[in-house]
């Protein structure tokens, strides 16, 4: 079964020499790409199912000649700006002064650290560990000497833009990874919270809505059996809520129901005496669980207002 060929990765690459017969030889080299054995894509059903999920691309070379060091850094710049950067340089080792081939790889090196160097020349006086030294790390970097064949450049070619495709593919995962992992705390610190605050209602709805009805119901004339089963009903609410409580610790919840119900009508704002009448109790029972209030909200003898107090407490 024929497939039809996939998309070819475009691996751009810098050619830098002052030699026109040289940038010549690197033009007639790259005129082979199209022969060459690794750009044939996969023709069977197995080695399709192989691209796709290794994501095996055929490659393909966009080619910028320069000729001298400073057209070449110049490049550099321009390619990380436009966000398409060179996947490698050949850079003739001799070039016009005042920069060599040397002097630019370090400078190309400061501005993409992921470019593969490739330090071209035709003499024997550059010692490869110095150049190495300059221009790190050495595992980004080769040395190699003219005269050299179409096929062992292309080699050099496929085999560098692989390993750099490669490396750009798992900075990619990484960075996705890391993107994935701080929505993923960010979602966490949010369920967290909406659990805080699920905790929270729950006990203050437990506290104001069923905790002044137990205490009613105590108040009636209920047969022993009945006291015990409000009793137990009663023991078995808090130890619902106790574990909410215990890591929430927040003052409002050592509140007595009587005084969580009182606080909840201070803060719609009626008066001790409308309270009183509300409750059926006398002022003064209001006015002391008013203070109780106070003391246990940490605002005795402080100049804060009650209702405002608990209006800013939500």
């Amino acid at each position: 079964m024929q497939f039809p060929p996939p998309k070819r990765y475009m691996l751009r690459i810098l050619v830098a020499d002052d030699e026109e017969l040289s940038l010549e030889l690197f033009k007639d080299v790259f005129k082979l790409e199209k022969k060459f054995p690794f750009s044939i894509a996969p023709q069977s059903f197995h080695e399709t199912s192989e691209y796709l999920m290794d994501s095996k691309e055929p490659i393909a070379f966009d080619i910028t000649y320069c000729r001298n060091s400073s057209e070449a850094v110049n490049s550099v710049k321009e390619s990380l700006a436009e966000n398409r950067p060179y996947a490698m340089a050949f850079l003739d080792v001799r070039m016009p002064l005042p920069e060599d081939g040397i002097q630019a790889g370090e400078q190309i090196r400061r501005l993409d650290p992921h470019i593969e160097l490739i330090f071209v020349t035709g003499f024997f006086d550059y010692d490869p560990l110095e150049v190495a030294t300059r221009v790190p790390p050495v595992h980004k970097m080769l040395y190699i000497q003219k005269p050299f064949s179409a096929h062992e450049l292309l080699h050099f070619a496929y085999a560098l833009g692989g390993k750099w495709l490669h490396e750009k593919n798992g900075r990619t995962l990484r960075e996705n990874l890391e993107e994935a992992n701080t929505a993923l705390k960010v979602l966490l610190g949010q369920r967290e919270a909406d659990k805080k605050t699920m905790e929270e209602v729950i006990v203050r709805n437990t506290q104001q809505l069923v905790g002044p009805l137990f205490e009613k119901l105590k108040t009636t004339k209920l047969s022993d059996r009945q006291k015990h089963i409000v009793t137990t009903l009663e023991s078995n609410l808090e130890k619902i809520t106790s574990p909410f409580l215990e890591k929430l610790g927040v003052k409002f919840y050592n509140l007595t129901p009587m005084e969580l119900q009182i606080a909840n009508l201070v803060k719609t704002g009626l008066s001790n005496k409308e309270i009183a009448n509300m409750l059926g109790l006398s002022t003064g029972t209001i006015m002391a669980h008013r203070h109780n209030l106070r003391d246990k909200l940490g605002i005795t003898n402080k100049k804060v207002n009650l209702r405002t107090h608990l209006l800013s407490m939500g």
